[in-house]
């Protein structure tokens, strides 16, 4: 922005039109960074979110696993 306005007020003077037309431009930037960074939260919190399900089923797995290996050897102790 800064070099916008500084190309603008290098004939001396800044009319009307010129500060309009920075004012939208300055505005849409703002509103794409927005946007932007709205996208990157949603990615983020995808991503949080299916890494959490992939962790909560390996400890699934995990501890289904312990618990066939405690029933194996308490089989194993009562016979």
């Amino acid at each position: 922005m800064e070099f916008l306005k500084g190309v603008i007020e290098a004939d001396g003077k800044i009319d009307e039109r010129e500060e309009f037309a920075i004012e939208k431009i300055d505005a849409i930037f703002k509103e794409a960074g927005r946007a932007f960074s709205k996208t990157n939260i949603e990615m983020a919190k995808n991503t949080a979110q299916e890494s959490l399900q992939k962790g909560k089923e390996a400890v699934e797995r995990g501890a289904e696993k312990l618990s066939n290996t405690g029933k194996n050897l308490l089989k194993k102790f009562l016979k």
